[in-house]
């Protein structure tokens, strides 16, 4: 928030204020920033203001287009793995699971099986299809994974056991 009232004509501050918004749950805030923060981005070079565009729209449910956003990030910046995993997720949102498993392969060819934001891609993305053995079983190996790198933060987002709620696995930069 300081940020914002630093620079108010800046699109960056409020896309991280949209961001923070969101991971707290605060989804009428974090849509209101993200306006914000796509109406200041016209004067960005073409990346950051696709990420920009591709936050709002997620938030504002367009799924189509967020879609349409993070396949072109991806295709034009496939070594950055954070693209593949929006695109996941936003097809994930978008009712189209299977779509997303197949980004979720091909990101696991290009990063490597050790991304632990992949397996919570997957896990979310099992999940949204209703297979929930698939997604008990990644989300255990995603665990343990990360209990023995001691990433705290990744291993609270991975369900070991029980149900969770719908957005356990929302997948945010």
């Amino acid at each position: 928030e300081k940020a914002v009232s630093l620079e108010p004509s800046y699109a960056l501050p409020y896309s991280a204020l949209a961001n923070a918004w969101s991971l707290l749950g605060y989804q009428v805030k974090a849509q209101e920033a993200a306006k914000k923060a796509f109406d200041r981005a016209a004067a960005l070079q073409r990346e950051p203001f696709l990420l920009i565009e591709g936050q709002f729209r997620e938030l504002a449910n367009e799924w189509d287009r967020a879609i349409q956003i993070y396949r072109s990030l991806w295709t034009f910046f496939p070594d950055n793995s954070e693209y593949g995993l929006r695109l996941a997720n936003a097809k994930t949102a978008a009712g189209k699971g299977k779509d997303a498993l197949v980004t979720i392969q091909e990101l696991r060819k290009l990063a490597g099986a050790d991304d632990l934001r992949i397996d919570l891609a997957e896990a979310a993305t099992a999940e949204a299809l209703g297979d929930f053995a698939r997604e008990q079983a990644i989300a255990s190996q995603a665990a343990g994974k990360a209990e023995a790198r001691r990433s705290r933060l990744l291993a609270a987002r991975c369900p070991a056991s029980g149900p969770r709620p719908s957005n356990a696995f929302v997948i945010n930069s």
